[in-house]
């Protein structure tokens, strides 16, 4: 979810970032394409319940460096490629 959104420079979050938001109007793309992936796993939907509240991954801060962690893959990867 989170490199397609980065992929397509899409923002995550909506107008809030926790997963209590959901139903609202504007929960942002991350969470949207969450509910679409517990819509079709049922054992994610299962173990959603039983995830942490500081480990569910919708802060901005953490967002922020998984994208820039990825990044840095990315960056890893084109410098073998070119090197």
């Amino acid at each position: 979810m989170l490199r397609f959104l980065e992929v397509n420079q899409l923002p995550l979050r909506g107008d809030e970032c926790g997963f209590e938001k959901l139903l609202d109007d504007n929960p942002g793309l991350f969470l949207s394409l969450f509910e679409c992936t517990l819509a079709k796993d049922p054992e994610l939907t299962k173990i959603v319940p039983t995830i942490p509240e500081n480990a569910r991954y919708v802060s901005p801060e953490i967002q922020n460096e998984m994208i820039a962690i990825m990044s840095s893959v990315v960056t890893e990867e084109i410098v073998k490629e070119v090197g």
